[in-house]
């Protein structure tokens, strides 16, 4: 009881390979204020190889009143948001390219 259980979907082959972000990730990125600081973690990815995955997702907290993710989609090449309340999230979106472009000059020059 209590334990779950899982069972694969008709067709699935394999499942994606996901990386999570810390809750703080996309604040420090950001600096919180709208301003993008890829030095303030570039660490952070130091022990893992981001472009072996298929999706990289971050949580995101607006102003201390609602949380949201997004989505850098490698798989199909594109950066996704999820949230409930709706609204296009550009500077998401741009912030998230602006990083993994920043993420692949540090990784593989």
């Amino acid at each position: 009881h209590g334990q779950g259980s899982e069972r694969r979907m008709p067709g699935e082959e394999v499942s994606p390979r996901c990386w999570f972000s810390n809750t703080y990730f996309y604040d420090k990125l950001t600096k919180l204020s709208g301003s993008y600081d890829y030095s303030a973690v570039k660490r952070w990815t130091k022990s893992i190889r981001p472009f072996q995955c298929d999706k990289l997702i971050f949580p995101i907290n607006d102003n201390n009143v609602h949380w949201f993710a997004a989505c850098i989609n490698l798989r199909d090449k594109r950066t996704e948001v999820y949230d409930s309340m709706g609204g296009q999230h550009d500077d998401v979106h741009d912030a998230l390219r602006r990083w993994l472009c920043d993420e692949h000059k540090t990784k593989h020059d």
